[in-house]
């Protein structure tokens, strides 16, 4: 599938790769689905390949994927495990591997801000004394949460979402509906892989467009109906996570229209959000206190 956006990345990474000057570590840096994983992908494939374009990705033995281990809770949350020093020591023996075919070796890892201290401290000599022929890229949305050690060893590649118009062009080819269209455009807000995903799955897109949706009525509910409406979306806690996002796209597009109400919904959204992902909360009574406090 081609990349949507990111076209001032792309024209970047295509000079490094046709001069050369290849660095021996990138971080990518974005907000969640916005594309960070494909975009590294593709120019991991182009270095591999020996390739002046980064437009595609390919599954090539000498790209290496890590990712942290996603698991969910006996309560419904999904929690990330993190990334060890165990896996970061192999990380480094693999660095040093000369490539079976390729023109390089890529290793890839994304969530990275989920490497432990210990395992970051273990990177760090393959970060400071790199092997000639491996690149180590890292995707991350909480870049803070590595060490400025770390940080400081790999050049930076900021991803921001992709622009209105952009969205929208491929949207137009991905959904026939334009109401359909129009949900999936507020519910990604210029992150692509949220809009791949409902194109990709209806049960996806249906559950976005049911919460660009109840956005819009959830202030009118009735004490009684947001109660209910609380106690069956805290059974799944990511995606309640995700809606409370998803309600905020909304509020914060009818904030900046002029509907000023909307200021104190999208407070009220992201201390929920807040509270969901930082403390061990209930949630059913965080999205009870939420559903309550917003008025017309």
């Amino acid at each position: 599938m081609n990349i949507i956006g990111h076209h001032a990345v792309r024209t970047r990474l295509d000079h490094i790769l046709t001069t050369g000057a290849v660095a021996h570590a990138y971080i990518f840096v974005g907000p969640a689905h916005v594309g960070k994983t494909t975009v590294a992908h593709a120019f991991a494939s182009a270095l591999v390949m020996g390739r002046t374009t980064c437009t595609e990705r390919i599954t090539h033995p000498d790209i290496q994927i890590i990712s942290p281990e996603h698991v969910t809770t006996k309560h419904g949350r999904v929690r990330t495990k993190d990334i060890g020093v165990e896996t970061a020591r192999a990380i480094a023996v693999d660095a040093m591997t000369t490539p079976l075919s390729g023109v390089r070796r890529v290793i890839i890892v994304t969530e990275a801000e989920y490497l432990t201290v210990a395992a970051q401290n273990a990177l760090l000599k393959t970060l400071e004394e790199p092997a000639a022929q491996t690149v180590l890229i890292m995707t991350a949305v909480h870049e803070g949460r590595l060490l400025p050690t770390v940080r400081s060893r790999m050049q930076r590649v900021s991803l921001p979402r992709v622009a209105e118009a952009q969205m929208a062009t491929a949207a137009a080819e991905m959904f026939d509906d334009a109401t359909v269209r129009a949900d999936v455009l507020v519910a990604a807000h210029g992150c692509p892989g949220i809009m791949v995903r409902c194109a990709a799955d209806d049960d996806v897109r249906a559950w976005y467009s049911a919460m660009v949706r109840d956005a819009h009525v959830l202030p009118d509910m009735s004490r009684a109906q947001k109660i209910a409406y609380a106690g069956e979306s805290a059974r799944d806690v990511a995606r309640l996570q995700q809606a409370l996002i998803v309600w905020m796209h909304v509020w914060r597009a009818q904030l900046y229209a002029g509907d000023t109400s909307r200021a104190q919904m999208l407070a009220a959204a992201h201390a929920a959000l807040t509270a969901l992902e930082q403390t061990n909360a209930q949630p059913r009574l965080v999205l009870e206190h939420m559903l309550l406090t917003l008025t017309e």
